[in-house]
């Protein structure tokens, strides 16, 4: 009766997972002790084309976290591949790395990147691999997402960053505020768009503070829907972080993203008149591309 019950969970994970359209993954990648966290995972296999994040809150638990992704990346280089750490300080002791069975020498340890008021991370490593030109002019690369980084180029070195929380403020405004009962997501349908290319207009022209409360009104003098408003709120704001660009005089504005973000990005360059200045990067093939030229360097 138990193994029955166990096998009638067992197809309904399955079927679950297959309609959250979860892909089969080969089983494998941890051995020895720490292979019980696959279980943790769909389909029992722990994804190695994934970021898993870790967060912690004092000292104590950075230590232990770090002890943890050890564990976790000693399992995953036993092919013999070498692992890049990523991070803005040394707070790994690369002779300590051999009690989990790690050679020191097969980690190559890249710091971000930081300016007086600004941090980046893991951006670096996709702008290596986006060809950046050995130009005296300007050019700017735009990384969309939660934070979304405007990095300027000038003779083949970075210039400057800036960080612009884009994504993170529309999340906050369309969940958990006042305008959270005025949008629906849509996702990101374009069907529309002529309303995000009018949020872009409205930002351009305007305050963002003022702006915003339109979407409320939207709503209440039933001139938008709820979905529409959406794309409208979503114009808002991504428009508010670009509208400085117009001022400025770039040789080129390389927009590096995938998937739905590269678009709206796009559209919303060409809505405040730099058309003629964009070119399109592959997020995902610019990344593998930087860590084969940091290896390359380093080797």
């Amino acid at each position: 009766m138990v193994s029955t019950r166990a096998n009638i969970f067992s197809q309904l994970e399955k079927e679950i997972l297959h309609l959250q359209r979860f892909k089969p993954l080969q089983a494998g990648g941890l051995h020895g002790g720490l292979s019980i966290i696959k279980d943790a995972f769909p389909n029992a296999a722990f994804p190695t084309g994934a970021i898993h994040e870790f967060f912690t809150s004092a000292n104590e638990d950075n230590t232990a976290s770090f002890g943890f992704i050890a564990g976790i990346i000693s399992s995953l280089m036993q092919c013999g591949a070498p692992s890049i750490w990523v991070s803005s300080t040394t707070l790994i002791f690369p002779p300590a790395l051999k009690h989990f069975g790690i050679d020191p020498h097969k980690m190559i340890f890249i710091s971000g990147l930081r300016s007086s008021n600004d941090v980046m991370r893991g951006e670096e490593t996709i702008l290596a691999g986006c060809d950046v030109a050995n130009s005296t002019e300007e050019q700017l690369h735009i990384f969309p997402g939660t934070h979304s980084k405007h990095v300027i180029i000038q003779n083949g070195m970075i210039k400057d960053f800036k960080t612009y929380m884009t994504g993170e403020v529309f999340q906050l405004l369309s969940s958990k505020s006042l305008l959270a009962s005025s949008v629906e997501k849509n996702e990101f349908s374009f069907e529309r768009f002529e309303l995000f290319e009018q949020g872009i207009k409205d930002a351009s022209s305007g305050n963002l503070l003022n702006n915003i409360f339109h979407v409320r009104t939207n709503t209440l003098l039933d001139v938008l829907s709820k979905t529409e408003n959406y794309m409208y709120l979503s114009g808002l704001v991504i428009g508010e972080e670009l509208k400085s660009i117009a001022k400025e005089n770039y040789l080129t504005i390389n927009i590096v993203s995938s998937g739905p973000l590269m678009e709206f990005y796009r559209k919303a360059l060409a809505e405040i008149g730099l058309k003629n200045k964009l070119a399109l990067i592959d997020a995902d093939k610019a990344l593998i591309q930087g860590q084969h030229k940091i290896l390359e360097y380093i080797q």
